[in-house]
């Protein structure tokens, strides 16, 4: 049998800078509780900056962001459960910034947060996505505006 292909999402790492510092949106999974970035899976024959343009307006409403063109981040993972467990997941992440931190929270989601770096590290509880924090909050403050 052939190997199997892997799942593939994509998603935008949103910032707003403010008086206060440069914060992160992070999203809580309504089914999970879990706090994560907007992003999910690819539609057949969708790109993955098509798919995370899409998957970022259908969880938070938000269509107009700077893209920061050379920030891009693939994280690779064996799902660990539900109907996709033990399959490959492939997760490409670009990152955008907005003027207004104005979001319309889909269904999926309960809660949204713009959160600080160290407030980052806190809520998100998958090590690849403190890593992938991290690295932005880092892309963003190494960046020549």
């Amino acid at each position: 049998m052939p190997p199997q292909e892997p799942i593939r999402a994509a998603g935008v790492i949103i910032l707003h800078e403010e008086a206060a510092g440069v914060r992160m949106l992070l999203l809580r999974n309504r089914k999970h509780g879990d706090w994560g970035l907007p992003k999910g899976h690819l539609d057949p024959g969708e790109d993955d900056y098509t798919g995370a343009k899409r998957e970022l307006r259908e969880e938070t409403g938000i269509e107009q962001f700077k893209l920061e063109a050379g920030f891009r981040h693939v994280i690779k993972y064996r799902v660990p459960s539900g109907r996709e467990a033990g399959q490959w997941k492939v997760v490409t992440y670009f990152l955008g910034s907005v003027r207004e931190p104005q979001v319309a929270i889909s269904d999926e989601h309960d809660e949204i947060v713009w959160a600080s770096d160290k407030q980052a590290a806190q809520l998100l509880r998958h090590p690849n996505l403190k890593t992938l924090a991290r690295e932005a909050f880092g892309y963003w403050a190494a960046r020549t505006p």
